[in-house]
């Protein structure tokens, strides 16, 4: 619903306030701002202090900015409340991953997919918001609606469990098996016999076992100071020999999935739905043709059938070739809006035009299911809030320039379908990118360690089999080490098969072939199990 509701605050920031095509494009793109800053941040957080503990606090921040924004008496003031609350929508990120660390390896493609069906919800409950209230009462108290939900979020949240597989990382065991117990209590199965044993690590493995928690009046400078380690050890880790092509490509997708999908979002309030009308501006207020609010909820409801496509492409073909599919067809489908077919009017409004921006936000929508579900797979436990993090907040990098695509090239380039071509062409490269990505992890374990990480990508180890043999012995180990990770990525696998043996039955929302580690009382048979 925030991004949604861009569509709508920029035109109507710029009517009642007079401001320039800059200054709307800026306006919307200080929200992206916030979302860069704030993404890393929820998710260091949140591989810190725990992923309930960083959902609450980005949804509290999101709720008292967005009512404030309601009340903003000038450009200024809207531009800064709008950055704020940017700054806490990437919480998102965090329940996301909350979400796939609850759920089965068989169902965590399904469930990823799944969970954007509510970001539907509320794409058509935005759009008909605006359709009942934006006209007639202004986009104020269209923004108050808007912020409800958060409210509702925070009166939810004790219901919200602690991820089990987190507290494993963390060496919190009690909670981890308090959790689970509730787990099974709900979904009514029975918890195995024994205790749960934290990951084994050594001192430069991603998991560190954590120490019981600290007291006093020193308690939040230490945590601050853990944060900071953290993020200095997941950057390296990020940038290291396992993962640093996987990083890069994902940054780029994401950086253009987020360019394109918002770019058309933006682009709704300024194509031409109705022949020969267009918005107006009556005594500062914003008044959209009847016929173009329409357009928009039309469109809008692409993503339903887009969620239910991702979410078969993405269980029969991979997230690889689920993802590229749709970015090339995004290039095909905005073809007619580039050479101006617009097709039969019926209603007063453009088919042509409808149909164009409704296919592309059917596929855009679709491919941006597939990166948000294919991305986390791709990040050991110890590091994934962290790395989605850092993807998330790239691709606001993409959100931040969008507008000035959508809403400055149009007006200022010598060709009017100028942001279409330029979504088309990023669509068609974005597409084949992911040719630089490893494997599919369809259907596999999440890895919870960076010794876990075992498949590269092809050309990931060409190059690192290059500059190995180039730079010699010397001051290459870790060049060595990305090379050989794929020669020993049976030998690792073998690992994890005896840590992952699975049982038959499912836990709630955790998988039965995936249970905790778990040792018997009274003998030394260990049962090696996890939580994913």
């Amino acid at each position: 619903m925030e991004v949604m509701i861009l569509s709508y605050l920029g035109p109507s920031a710029r009517c009642e306030w007079g401001l320039t095509a800059a200054q709307e494009s800026t306006l919307t793109s200080m929200v992206f701002l916030g979302m860069t800053l704030g993404a890393p941040v929820w998710g260091m957080v949140s591989d810190t202090w725990g992923r309930k503990t960083s959902f609450g606090l980005a949804t509290l921040f999101a709720t008292v900015f967005g009512f404030a924004t309601a009340a903003a008496p000038n450009f200024a003031a809207m531009a800064v409340f709008r950055t704020l609350v940017g700054f806490g929508i990437p919480g998102a990120v965090v329940a996301f991953n909350l979400l796939l660390e609850l759920t089965p390896t068989r169902l965590r493609g399904m469930f990823a997919v799944g969970i954007e069906g509510f970001w539907t919800i509320g794409t058509i409950l935005q759009a008909g918001f605006a359709f009942g209230l934006l006209n007639k009462y202004g986009w104020r108290l269209l923004v108050v609606v808007s912020t409800i939900p958060y409210v509702v979020l925070l009166l939810l949240l004790p219901l919200v469990p602690e991820s089990p597989r987190y507290l494993l990382v963390k060496g919190k065991t009690e909670q981890a098996q308090a959790v689970l117990k509730k787990l099974m209590r709900v979904s009514r199965a029975d918890m195995p016999e024994g205790q749960l044993q934290p990951l084994l690590a050594g001192d430069d493995s991603s998991c560190k076992v954590a120490e019981d928690e600290p007291k006093g009046c020193g308690w939040l400078l230490r945590k601050l100071a853990a944060s900071a380690g953290n993020v200095w050890l997941a950057l390296k880790q990020m940038l290291g020999p396992r993962l640093w092509m996987t990083t890069l490509t994902l940054v780029f997708t994401w950086m253009v999935a987020a360019f394109v999908y918002y770019g058309l979002v933006t682009l709704l309030t300024h194509v031409d739905f109705v022949k020969g009308a267009s918005k107006q501006c009556i005594n500062g207020k914003l008044v959209l043709p009847r016929e173009d609010l329409v357009g928009i909820l039309i469109t809008s409801s692409a993503e339903v059938p887009g969620l239910l496509f991702s979410l078969v492409i993405v269980a029969c073909l991979g997230r690889k070739l689920a993802f590229a599919l749709p970015m090339v067809a995004i290039a095909v489908v905005l073809v007619p809006l580039m050479a101006g077919a617009t097709g039969p009017v019926v209603g007063g409004i453009q088919v042509g035009v409808v149909v164009c921006m409704y296919l592309s936000r059917f596929f855009i929508y679709s491919s941006f299911n597939i990166l948000w579900a294919m991305t986390p797979e791709y990040y050991p436990t110890s590091i994934r809030n962290f790395g989605l993090g850092v993807n998330n907040a790239f691709s606001r990098i993409g959100g931040l320039l969008s507008p000035f695509a959508a809403v400055n090239a149009r007006q200022d380039a010598a060709w009017h379908a100028a942001p279409e071509a330029i979504f088309a062409a990023l669509s068609l490269v974005a597409g084949a990118s992911v040719l630089l990505l490893p494997p599919d992890k369809k259907g596999k374990a999440l890895d919870d360690c960076i010794e876990d990480v075992t498949e590269v990508p092809e050309l990931q180890r060409r190059v690192s089999s290059l500059v190995h043999s180039r730079a010699g012995s010397s001051g290459s180990s870790s060049w060595q080490q990305g090379a050989a990770a794929g020669a020993g990525q049976q030998q690792q696998q073998q690992q994890q098969q005896q840590r992952a043996a699975g049982g038959a039955a499912g836990v709630g929302g955790v998988a039965a072939d995936e249970q905790p580690q778990l040792t018997e009382q009274g003998s030394e048979q260990v049962l090696l199990q996890r939580i994913m």
